[in-house]
């Protein structure tokens, strides 16, 4: 997706995103109920096949061990 960065940036409630190398893209929203639709309609107004749209959500303990590892690199040597 070309200039995805311009696509999801302006969207209202899209707080950050990120791609990975298989054409999927995560991204971290104020309320999913909400953006989702928009997403949705930015992403076929640029042409793009949508298969899945999903809400992922993550478990304290989740969010705690990317912190971890987070704190970990920032400190590496």
């Amino acid at each position: 997706l070309p200039a995805a960065d311009g696509l999801f940036g302006p969207l209202a409630g899209v707080e950050a995103w990120r791609s990975d190398d298989h054409g999927v893209y995560l991204l971290t929203v104020d309320d999913p109920a909400r953006v989702a639709p928009a997403v949705a309609r930015a992403l076929v107004g640029v042409g793009a096949d949508i298969v899945e749209l999903s809400e992922v959500r993550r478990s304290l303990e989740d969010v705690y061990l990317e912190m971890v590892k987070g704190a970990a690199a920032h400190y590496e040597v």
